[in-house]
């Protein structure tokens, strides 16, 4: 008997790193499906069926990263992390996992998806013969035009994708992982701290990557991984890590908090995170016309 493993919702971003946004057990979140606020705990946002096909496998993937992660918070808050290789590793392994894992890669992937599709359709389609003959062997019909053909060129083509979008994906999942650790593995792990009354914000693309003269910030807008001059996530809100040549802490300023907020805001598929009450989640409401309040904490 062959076991069926069942598609479930999967989150884009750890748990374990979203509960470090949360106050008393609870973070703000913005739905951009629904432009809704809620404020409730981790479980209740960030998530898709990431992947369809094989979930525990995708799992178990990933879990082997995540079952190190609070090791790498208690680095962070002790500020023993920059410079500390085990802990460098991991930090880099941590952003490997959520660009792998995350609504950007599964977005470029759709896209590369339908590109290959519609090369092919154009390369199929130089065969009309060919097409006729497989129209009348699988539908039973002649194709009495062009756009007939056309059609079946589309239908077929349409019904191979559906059939294997999910396991396709799945697929990959491995190989996106295993790429982005290695691009990431030359780079030493640069850690900002947020000053008081700053907040970070986080989306379900929270690996950010920047290139010169590139106005996009992810893989599903045009800045793939081993393109970027800048890549970053925020791991609390009032720590964020980079890549960069020489490990380094720094201070970061109101400022910069507010460009690498604008970052993730822009990085994002439909989810976005903070801290309740702070100054992210007031200048979020601010800017999205969103349903719900904010909740007392």
């Amino acid at each position: 008997m062959t076991l069926i493993r069942q598609p479930k919702r999967q989150h884009l971003v750890s748990q374990v790193v979203l509960r470090q946004f949360a106050r008393r057990g609870v973070l703000t979140l913005y739905d951009g499906a629904r432009q809704a606020f809620i404020t409730k705990g981790p479980r209740s946002g960030f998530y898709m069926s990431f992947d369809q096909h094989d979930p525990v496998g995708a799992e178990e993937l990933w879990k082997k990263t995540e079952d190190h992660i609070p090791k790498m918070y208690a680095a962070l808050e002790a500020r023993t992390a920059s410079g500390d290789p085990g802990v460098e590793a991991l930090v880099r392994d941590v952003l490997a996992l959520h660009w792998a894992r995350s609504g950007a890669m599964r977005e470029a992937h759709e896209r590369v998806m339908e590109q290959v599709m519609r090369r092919s359709i154009e390369d199929v389609a130089r065969d009309p013969d060919l097409l006729a003959r497989e129209m009348l062997r699988s539908k039973g019909l002649i194709a009495t035009s062009s756009a007939a053909l056309d059609w079946f060129n589309e239908d077929i083509h349409n019904r191979v994708v559906a059939q294997n979008r999910d396991k396709w994906l799945s697929d990959r999942n491995a190989h996106h992982l295993a790429e982005a650790q290695r691009i990431m593995r030359p780079w030493s792990v640069q850690i900002g701290y947020a000053p008081a009354g700053s907040d970070l914000i986080i989306s379900d693309a929270p690996v950010v990557t920047v290139k010169s003269g590139h106005d996009g910030v992810g893989p599903h807008q045009g800045v793939a991984l081993g393109d970027a001059s800048e890549i970053c996530m925020p791991l609390t809100p009032t720590v964020l890590v980079a890549l960069g040549p020489e490990p380094r802490m720094l201070d970061l300023t109101p400022e910069s908090v507010d460009r690498y907020n604008d970052l993730q805001i822009r990085a994002r598929i439909r989810w976005l995170g903070c801290r309740p009450s702070g100054s992210s989640d007031k200048a979020l409401r601010a800017m999205f016309p969103g349903r719900g309040r904010p909740q007392p904490t």
